[in-house]
């Protein structure tokens, strides 16, 4: 309730939808808007969207590219012949490490722009929306970045939490749960629709907790309607989106530098040819506040 109420009727949430490796897209598209991040109350997060939002609030997403390009395609990150060994393919701890090694994480934590990340608490298989701060900040990346069955699940305060992303693809019912009225969102997602797993991938990634599988079968239908939440928005709501109209280079695991590059451009070109429609949206004011101007006039020429 305390969050609800800070949210003033023209403040705008900023979605940034899982996606691994295809995030790059998101990356780009936020260096070619050049919009300042106080544009947004508070943004969401899930999954590698997390890195990309953290270095946009603390005003270095321009160093996004490179770490995108040279650093988070090593081997060190991303190794199927580690599940040989016994190992899991990725290395969250060695990820977070590398992408925040020159992050700015006091300036992403205390901005006016509110970081809020995904997470999956496997046990009950809900998926919560956690505030970034300094103190929680490296957990917060490790968990959110923890994919089901690739990656090490993450321990905190007694409880095990995976992958934000599992569930939550496009979280745009939540920032209007929490009183927004104004939301954009980015996504990287394709043309296609969202990735989906099978009973047996589901089965290997969370044998031990029937609720995470289901989890991931609510991923879907998530997806959904999130999609039919911007087709045909609640009366009081103004949304926009921006997002590739074409199948990306880059995939979930992709490593291949080059297609990494190539999808943050399209990216970059995306974000250039939005530019000046989301500055229009980011200035106009949300219809709950053109009814509440439309309400007062209404009353003036009464009372004249």
């Amino acid at each position: 309730m305390e969050d609800i109420m800070k949210i003033e009727n023209n403040d705008t949430a900023l979605i940034l939808t899982p996606g691994g490796m295809r995030n790059a897209y998101i990356s780009g598209v936020l260096e070619g808007l050049q919009i300042s991040p106080n544009s947004f109350k508070r943004i969401y997060t899930a999954s590698s969207s997390a890195f990309p939002g953290a270095f946009y609030i603390a005003g270095q997403n321009h160093r996004t590219e490179q770490i995108w390009v040279e650093e988070l395609t090593s081997p060190k990150v991303f190794s199927t012949k580690r599940m040989m060994l016994g190992k899991r393919a990725a290395d969250t701890n060695y990820l977070v490490d590398v992408a925040c090694r020159e992050l700015n994480i006091h300036k992403a934590c205390n901005s006016t722009t509110e970081l809020y990340v995904a997470r999956l608490e496997i046990e009950t298989g809900t998926t919560e929306f956690v505030q970034a701060t300094e103190n929680n900040f490296s957990e917060l990346m490790k968990a959110t970045c923890a994919f089901p069955l690739a990656a090490r699940y993450v321990s905190h305060e007694g409880k095990l939490y995976a992958d934000g992303g599992t569930e939550e693809t496009l979280p745009v019912h939540v920032a209007y749960r929490d009183g927004f009225r104004k939301i954009l969102v980015i996504s990287s997602i394709s043309p296609v629709g969202v990735d989906t797993y099978g009973l047996l991938w589901q089965w290997l990634a969370f044998p031990k907790s029937p609720s995470a599988r289901n989890a991931i079968n609510r991923r879907s239908d998530s997806y959904q309607k999130g999609i039919q939440f911007l087709q045909w928005p609640p009366p009081d709501v103004k949304t926009d989106l921006v997002s590739p109209k074409v199948t990306l280079p880059a995939q979930l695991f992709s490593r291949a530098p080059e297609k990494i590059r190539d999808t943050y451009n399209i990216g970059f070109h995306d974000g250039v040819a939005h530019r000046e429609e989301i500055n229009t949206f980011l200035n106009t004011e949300s219809l709950h506040e053109e009814k509440n101007e439309n309400n007062i006039l209404k009353t003036e020429r009464k009372v004249k």
